[in-house]
């Protein structure tokens, strides 16, 4: 089955991405994954042990988001530790991704900068498109 993979973490431009993502899925009929990535270094052959605490605590950030945009059943989580890059990128390929959706910083800044640095490093090494999605404007 076809899915969307979608960056998460605690940010106001993650959240609107997880909007944007569920959206997509339920309208395209889309397997969605929301996946969280723990800055640090992954082993070849799994997670390190420091990286086994920062993992879960990556579970629940995912099962935080969930329940927050009513997507318990409606989505698949994975929570890994390593480059985010490179994890997401990974991520994707497994997961058979036909988008990668990701939330952009303020948009308010800079247009050069509204694009973060994670976007514009997966943009150019993900196996499929990415989306970067501003956050909303505040009212």
């Amino acid at each position: 089955m076809q899915t969307i993979v979608c960056a998460v973490d605690e940010s106001p431009g993650a959240a609107e991405a997880v909007s944007v993502a569920a959206g997509l899925s339920k309208d395209l009929r889309l397997r969605l994954v929301l996946a969280h990535v723990v800055d640090g270094y992954r082993h070849t052959n799994g997670v390190g042990t420091g990286g086994v605490q920062a993992q879960e605590e990556g579970r629940r950030l995912l099962e935080r988001v969930a329940l927050k945009h009513s997507l318990e059943s409606a989505a698949d989580r994975r929570a890994e530790v390593g480059d985010r890059v490179s994890e997401l990128s990974r991520i994707a390929s497994e997961e058979a991704a036909v988008v990668i959706v990701v939330g952009s910083r303020s948009r308010y800044r800079r247009r050069r900068n509204l694009v973060s640095r994670l976007s514009a490093e997966l943009r150019s090494t993900a196996p499929c498109p990415v989306v970067v999605v501003p956050p909303r404007p505040r009212r």
